[in-house]
């Protein structure tokens, strides 16, 4: 199964501490440098000076280049290696949504892509880290979502972000930090980067679009035959 590496733009993007619905809500946030070799994930609360409690959310964007994908995969699955776990690991599990950071002039995360992440598709399920322990690898299924965008874009972006408070807009009612340390593509070497692990899809035949109105990315099979093993389609080969 072919791996795509993680560009060594990965990057987290953070908001100011500030009442949980002006930080979640923030169109602006602090860029960590690239050539950091970790970066945090996750959500803070704090009790604030004076009383009352401030909110710093961390999201962390990943980028990879997925031109030599043409044909959607029949599966894939995101992995990364935890560098640091939680002070408070209940409700602490991540999520991967769509993203369409790095898109401001360069390949660099710019300070106003803190929200440009797509609450309304996610590609994963809640992702377990609360059971984890540091250096693990933890591996997370793509959906179709996911695995159509990889077929169809150049870049395939997306960002991890807390699933109990920031997906799901909820705001925390405890002191905590609920933030984990993921390695990123600067750590050393390549054997803990972020990555993407991917089997490939099926061809089939070349000059078929559709077969019964199913577009033939959505397409496995025919008939219980791959796709790929299939030469032609109704004479259209």
């Amino acid at each position: 199964m072919p791996d795509i590496f993680a560009l060594a733009s990965d990057s987290r993007i953070f908001s100011a501490n500030a009442a949980y619905s002006t930080a979640r809500s923030a169109t602006t946030g602090t860029v960590d440098p690239v050539s950091n070799t970790t970066a945090i994930v996750g959500i803070v609360r704090f009790s604030a000076r004076g009383g009352g409690n401030t909110v710093r959310i961390n999201r962390l964007f990943f980028d990879f280049d997925t031109s030599g994908i043409s044909v959607t995969p029949s599966s894939a699955e995101l992995k990364f290696r935890i560098n640091g776990q939680a002070t408070e690991t209940s409700n602490s599990n991540l999520i991967a949504v769509k993203s369409d950071a790095f898109t401001g002039g360069s390949d660099a995360l710019q300070s106003s892509d803190f929200n440009n992440i797509d609450i309304s598709t996610p590609y994963t399920d809640e992702i377990d880290i609360e059971s984890a322990s540091n250096g693990d690898t933890i591996d997370a299924t793509l959906n179709s979502d996911a695995l159509s965008d990889i077929a169809a874009n150049d870049n395939f972006r997306l960002a991890l972000i807390n699933h109990a408070h920031d997906f799901t807009n909820s705001e925390p009612s405890d002191t905590l930090n609920r933030t984990l340390t993921i390695r990123t593509a600067n750590y050393s070497g390549t054997s803990s980067d972020p990555k993407i692990t991917y089997v490939a899809g099926a061809a089939g035949p070349a000059n078929l679009t559709s077969l019964n109105g199913i577009a033939k990315a959505s397409i496995t099979n025919v008939n219980t035959i791959a796709l790929g093993s299939i030469s032609s389609i109704n004479g259209v080969s």
